[in-house]
């Protein structure tokens, strides 16, 4: 199924719109989630029973794509830059990360565009 997961996104409209003419779901997930295995929000992983985070949440917004097809998530990307859709970070769900919480997601994320800048 392919699904794309909002964290902390603001023009959630416009990305459910795009999205729901290529038949992707969209899912925006809560910051009391961010415990929470990557890929058991996507619906890969089996649900765990994880405390519920109350502190204080990333200010950026990111965008995770699980199981998109290449034409699929090619024409997302595209798309998002054609309508000006600001999201600060954006993953791909890997075998990898699945195992991850929001928030290590979100520090790696920030640790890859720190070192993507100072290049």
């Amino acid at each position: 199924m392919e699904k794309i997961l909002l964290f902390q996104a603001t023009q959630v409209a416009q990305i459910k719109k795009i999205a729901s003419a290529m038949r992707i779901r969209v899912e925006e997930v809560s910051p009391t989630q961010y415990y929470h295995k990557l890929g058991v929000l996507a619906g890969v992983l089996p649900k765990e029973e994880v405390e519920s985070f109350t502190g204080e949440p990333p200010t950026e917004s990111m965008m995770v794509f699980c199981g998109l097809t290449d034409k699929h998530f090619n024409a997302m990307l595209q798309k998002l830059r054609l309508d000006k859709i600001l999201v600060t970070y954006k993953a791909v769900i890997t075998s990898q990360n699945m195992q991850w919480n929001i928030l290590r997601l979100y520090m790696e994320m920030e640790r890859e565009r720190k070192a993507y800048e100072n290049l």
